[in-house]
């Protein structure tokens, strides 16, 4: 892949260099390494002195979370602390990639006073910022935020007979409950993930069978080629995601990489998208649903249009581009 930003081979450091369910990382790590010796933190941690300094990068994800995730917040804070260092001591170029405004996680006082202070940190330490979308107050680089197929999904006559799909595993967050409590009843909704825990699997059962909604809801993880085969049939993927946690969704990427059109709540990053494609639709909070659904239907991108559009905006080589600018150590807010 050609880049006009940089055409020297580095070494990047990728955290995490692979996650379980996560296409995200496997396809950033695969186009980066289509020129460059991708490694992990702990490849680099057992030969700290074979690499140059000059010619190494780190490129940091959901690293923030790394305490929230932790069953000891204290002790993920001070191992945190301890990898942004090396880090800086053995990289010329240090990229955090900040996908969220801040943990999607529910925290206590503590991990939460621990988080806020490792982003202070990266966003001190950090060489570049990277960001999927513009983000107001944050010196970043803009980068499109990949597709899920690398070469465009087409569509020979296949059937969407599902309107409305909601996916992912099922969290707090995505606030659900109160779609469910104006969902209409006259219309059908596919739900595919698995709850977070037990108390929310009981609150949304309770509301689909008070109000005898029409949801069929498949209460488990959907592997990947399941999941893709249901985005081929769907013509509307809803994303009822809450506005203060997130900066881009890898949902909406996920659903028009296969040419589903989207429903989204009333946020900036919906309302950024609802200005740039016509696929792309808001949910308005205080009017009514039905005639949303209905008008939503009536106005929907088919599938191949859509998909087209998708790659003329998010290709591979706009994503490398982006990093590649990033990882060079120059600055501003690009692509």
């Amino acid at each position: 892949m050609e880049s006009s930003v940089s055409s020297i081979n580095k070494t990047i450091i990728m955290d995490p260099i692979s996650a379980e369910n996560n296409q995200y990382i496997h396809i950033v790590s695969s186009l980066l390494a289509q020129r460059h010796d991708v490694i992990s933190i702990s490849t680099a941690l057992a030969k700290p002195f074979s690499l140059k300094r000059r010619n190494t990068v780190a490129i940091l994800n959901w690293f923030e979370s790394k305490v929230s995730h932790s069953r000891a917040p204290v002790l993920g804070f001070i191992k945190c602390v301890a990898i942004l260092l090396y880090l800086k001591l053995i990289c010329s170029t240090i990229v955090w990639v900040k996908h969220n405004h801040k943990p999607h996680d529910s925290q206590d006082a503590l991990a939460k006073r621990l988080t806020a202070w490792i982003t202070y940190l990266l966003s001190h330490l950090s060489t570049n910022t990277i960001t999927h979308d513009r983000v107001e107050d944050v010196n970043s680089i803009v980068v499109p935020h990949p597709l899920y197929l690398r070469e465009p999904y087409i569509e020979h006559n296949h059937r969407r007979d599902i309107d409305f799909l909601i996916f992912g595993q099922v969290k707090k967050y995505k606030n659900l409950t109160s779609l469910f409590e104006i969902w209409p009843q006259s219309i059908a909704l596919t739900l595919v993930g698995k709850a977070e825990s037990q108390e929310l699997r009981d609150e949304l059962n309770s509301v689909i069978q008070r109000r005898n909604l029409n949801i069929i809801w498949d209460d488990r993880f959907i592997p990947d080629e399941e999941l893709n085969a249901l985005l081929q049939r769907t013509r509307y993927a809803i994303l009822p995601h809450s506005e203060d946690s997130m900066i881009v969704s890898g949902a909406f990427y996920h659903a028009i990489t296969y040419g589903c059109n989207l429903l989204m709540s009333d946020n900036a990053f919906a309302r950024n998208m609802a200005d740039k494609h016509p696929f792309c639709h808001l949910l308005l909070r205080g009017e009514p649903l039905e005639p949303q659904l209905n008008h939503a239907l009536q106005a929907s991108v088919c599938a191949n249009q859509l998909i087209e559009q998708a790659y003329e905006c998010y290709s591979d080589q706009q994503v490398f581009l982006g990093f590649e600018q990033a990882i060079s150590g120059s600055n501003g807010r690009s692509l």
